[in-house]
């Protein structure tokens, strides 16, 4: 057993191929990615909303009072996409190139795939 010298409490070492958001003093902070080259990436996102059956029904025959759900949850996951950096902290804003959003009904539900295109450096 080794004996530690009152006082500070140690730092856990971090892995050298780590990236972390703290500095050495544990404070949150901006990762510097001026110096990296651009990436081409692709992320995808998946959900699914379970109905029930009479809105189901009216969605699948678009009979909804207020117009296209559809369409408008389309232009809700590309809105969503293009704001990713203002709702996860700390995230940089990467140039996107294309954004697909697919819906597709299924008889328990509905279930949605956005699949942004990017090319930048993060």
């Amino acid at each position: 057993m080794s004996a530690e010298k009152p006082g500070k409490p140690r730092r856990p070492r971090r892995p050298r191929h780590s990236v972390l958001h703290v500095d050495t003093r544990g404070r949150a902070r901006m990762v510097d990615v001026g110096a990296k080259r651009p990436t081409r990436r692709i992320a995808v996102a998946r959900g699914a909303v379970a109905l029930a059956r009479g809105a189901f029904d009216a969605l699948a025959a678009g009979r909804l009072a207020k117009g296209d759900a559809l369409a408008v949850a389309r232009l809700a996951g590309i809105q969503a996409a293009k704001r990713t950096s203002e709702w996860i902290p700390l995230c940089h804003q990467v140039p996107l190139e294309r954004i697909d959003v697919e819906i597709a009904l299924a008889a328990r539900g509905r279930a949605a795939r956005r699949a942004p295109r990017a090319a930048g450096s993060s």
